[in-house]
């Protein structure tokens, strides 16, 4: 089965709103826009007096509006779902790049005000530990490495220690090997 790509989808979509009239493709954006079905139905001008059962007979009859609706949400989700993957590797990549400077791999540039309205611009290299651990932590929380964790001893389920998320990552690890030590 070919995946069907955006492109093609939204030609479809220009395609089923030629086959609707002015109302019913109102009704279908309203819908997309938010609305119930009997608010959509009475914004697009239909009268009734009742707009629900009147809404959803149209839905029900109309197999193109359905598809129109059902196809618009389909695009919007995909387009939404590129654009936080994007955010994230982006995120991730800012992070990774931070992380390089904090251990003096990857090269600072800052500029310094001097006289009036002049700037000069530094490079420099520097390793700094405390901008490296925060950095560290922010990426493990984002990745879910700091959850509430609980060691289980044999087959009882006695809690021996709890993990608070918020621990710091070097002092969640002592304490795990001293479980599993067994002191």
């Amino acid at each position: 089965m070919t995946e069907i790509t955006i492109e093609e989808k939204e030609k479809e979509i220009q395609r089923l709103a030629g086959t609707l009239s002015e109302q019913h493709l109102l009704v279908g954006n309203n819908i997309l826009a938010g609305m119930c079905q009997s608010e959509a139905y009475r914004k697009a001008g239909y009268k009734t007096k009742n707009p629900d059962q009147m809404a959803s007979r149209l839905l029900e009859k109309n197999k193109n509006l359905r598809q129109y609706i059902d196809l618009s949400k389909e695009i919007a989700v995909e387009k939404a779902s590129k654009v936080l993957q994007y955010n994230e590797e982006q995120w991730l990549a800012d992070i990774l790049e931070a992380v390089d400077m904090s251990l003096g791999r990857k090269e600072m540039v800052t500029q310094m005000p001097v006289d009036g309205n002049k700037k000069v611009e530094i490079n420099f290299k520097e390793v700094n530990l405390q901008a490296f651990a925060r950095l560290s932590e922010q990426l493990g929380k984002k990745l879910i490495l700091f959850t509430e964790k609980k060691l289980i001893e044999g087959g009882l389920g006695l809690v021996t220690k709890s993990i608070p998320s918020d621990m710091p990552a070097a002092e969640a690890a002592a304490i795990y090997q001293e479980m599993i030590r067994g002191k």
